[in-house]
């Protein structure tokens, strides 16, 4: 039980799934960002030098077309609404437009109003009625934005994977606990940088100022990771200080005995503990097919079960009192809320625990 546990296949597993979601996620940030948003940001450009098809005499590939409005429908699906107008121009070409919202145009319009829409690239990028004015969702002015959102947003999910990944891959040297903290830190504080990087966008102007702003806003995340990480590193492995319980009258509560030594048997899975005693059973009411615990077991120290530990996965707030019986090693497994009895009804064969770096229970 000492020494740095060795790397088990489960470990790789672990290390090499979150690896290829790491990657995955990964290609797919880079695909979105180097991409797709260099592609709408010229696309932006382009429409931004042409003056976004505003001025009262647009350059020639602007293209405004007199239309009558046909249709008006707002189509709700998955949890979303869409505005829909459907245009007729003078030559009889049906066009179907989405609209950016309801306002102003959509909601003013009814069929058979004239409207004009402005075409560019092919493509009907807004909608005038009268002094009415409202953008098509084909305009590529923000286009980058929800794009930027989703591969920002999707990067930092992808790097909080590939350390999760590398942590695992050489976790034995990190931690012995079965359960350890730091991937879950870490992978909370990418989940979190996430959500920050996904609003960066949408509530800036302009590609620079939604980096600037994601990163700033990743800073603080990242340090209190990190000082998480270092925290549970440092405390791996590390012993509970825990004020025995002295039971009054028996009292019977989940738990087993293991090592390998007679008392511990399989299928006992309730102990027993009253003044003077402590007995593994399978029974749940603690009154029959007792195995009491030798006056020979000395308690060494309470900590949480670790990947060496003999036996199966224990439930979820387990700790182990570990002990000796002369050379040989055992492990009492029970809810952290009944180690209090464990050690009161071992009594004076309980060593002091280890002082320093404890919790209090």
């Amino acid at each position: 039980m000492t020494g740095r546990p060795r790397s088990t296949g489960t470990e790789r597993w672990a290390a090499g799934c979150w690896g290829l979601l790491g990657l995955a996620l990964g290609v797919v940030a880079a695909a979105l960002l180097l991409v797709h948003v260099p592609e709408r940001l010229e696309r932006e450009r382009d429409f931004d030098a042409v003056g976004r098809c505003a001025a009262d005499r647009p350059p020639a590939e602007c293209r405004r077309l007199a239309a009558t409005v046909r249709e008006a429908v707002s189509e709700h699906r998955n949890r979303k609404t869409y505005h829909r107008l459907t245009l007729t121009d003078a030559g009889g070409t049906t066009h179907r437009v989405e609209m950016l919202g309801r306002h102003p145009v959509f909601d003013a319009v009814s069929p058979g109003d004239p409207v004009t829409m402005t075409v560019w690239r092919e493509q009907v990028r807004r909608v005038d009625f009268g002094e009415l004015r409202q953008e098509t969702t084909a305009t590529p002015t923000g286009a980058y934005r929800l794009t930027a959102a989703a591969g920002l947003s999707t990067l930092a999910v992808s790097l909080g994977f590939l350390w999760a990944a590398w942590w695992w891959a050489r976790r034995h040297t990190e931690s012995p606990e079965r359960e350890p903290r730091q991937v879950t830190v870490v992978v909370l504080a990418a989940l979190g940088g996430a959500a920050i990087a996904f609003v960066a966008p949408l509530a800036t102007d302009d590609l620079r100022t939604a980096l600037l702003v994601a990163a700033v806003g990743e800073v603080p995340v990242a340090v209190v990771a990190a000082l998480l990480v270092r925290h549970h590193r440092r405390r791996a492995g590390r012993s509970f200080d825990v004020t025995p319980r002295r039971p009054e009258k028996e009292r019977c509560f989940p738990g087993t005995v293991l090592g390998e030594v007679p008392y511990a048997v399989p299928g006992y899975d309730h102990l027993v503990a009253a003044p003077g005693l402590l007995a593994a059973t399978p029974d749940p009411t603690g009154r029959v097919a007792r195995r009491p615990l030798p006056g020979t077991l000395v308690v060494e120290r309470v900590r949480l079960p670790h990947r060496g530990d003999p036996g199966g996965t224990p439930g979820p707030g387990s700790h182990v009192v570990q002990c000796r019986d002369g050379g040989t090693p055992v492990f009492i497994v029970t809810d952290r809320a009944d180690v209090p009895w464990v050690l009161g009804a071992l009594g004076p064969r309980r060593e002091a625990l280890p002082r320093g770096g404890g919790e209090g229970n």
